[in-house]
């Protein structure tokens, strides 16, 4: 069995993340669904999602539309409590270095910073801006694109706001970069289980999940 939560596992929040997964399990077990005892935090966070075994993970609402959605059940959107965003949302807060005097109307051409290929929020969401004629570096992660840009090494990127939660508690680089704007809402990253889940136990077992379908998610096609 595998369990994992990786969309926003630093390892500065494992510990408060154990606790959640913690209280998630004892309450799926409640409803009859087997869950084990750990996270797992070996297994690749891709890798993670077709998994058979798979009994709760996380993904970003993008791969899930483009190749998971006939592979995985769907258990719900994440409700990450965000300003401005509702249940099931999330938005992108866009940063460039603390001493730049770009503005929004200036970012389009310039190099930018981008989390993964597959990232709704790191890279989808400024094409959709249409942001990116520039060159863009891919940094493996939202907390690297921070650190990127207080480098100087690209001039501007799009960050997850829970992520950026995170970076205001626990990245020393945050106060090398400013924020100069943000994307839309668009729906958040999901929960998902190995295909053919019983949905609606999982439903009932976790507060925290806003009931959505697939087609919730064509929006970010």
């Amino acid at each position: 069995m595998l369990a994992t939560l990786p969309m926003y596992d630093w390892p500065e929040v494992w510990a408060d993340n154990d606790a959640r997964w913690t209280e998630m399990r004892d309450r799926l077990r409640t409803e009859g669904v087997d869950a084990p005892e750990k996270l797992d935090r070996q297994v690749g966070y891709q890798s993670s999602w077709t998994r058979s075994d798979l009994v709760l993970g996380e993904a970003c609402g993008l791969p899930y539309i483009e190749a998971l959605k006939d592979e995985v059940a769907l258990i719900g959107a994440m409700d990450l409590e965000l300003e401005g965003c509702n249940p099931g949302q999330y938005n992108s807060l866009i940063i460039v270095h603390q001493m730049s005097d770009l503005s929004m109307d200036d970012l389009n051409g310039k190099p930018y910073a981008f989390n993964t290929a597959c990232s709704q929020s790191g890279l989808a969401s400024i094409q959709k801006m249409g942001l990116t004629d520039g060159d863009g570096v891919m940094s493996g992660g939202h907390r690297a694109s921070i650190q990127m840009i207080a480098e100087g090494t690209a001039e501007f990127a799009a960050i997850d706001a829970r992520s950026w939660k995170l970076a205001l508690a626990h990245e020393p680089r945050v106060s090398g970069v400013r924020i100069i704007g943000a994307t839309p809402p668009t729906p958040a990253p999901v929960y998902i289980a190995a295909k053919g889940a019983d949905v609606a136990r999982y439903r009932r077992a976790l507060k925290d999940v806003v009931p959505v379908t697939p087609d919730d998610y064509l929006s970010l096609l």
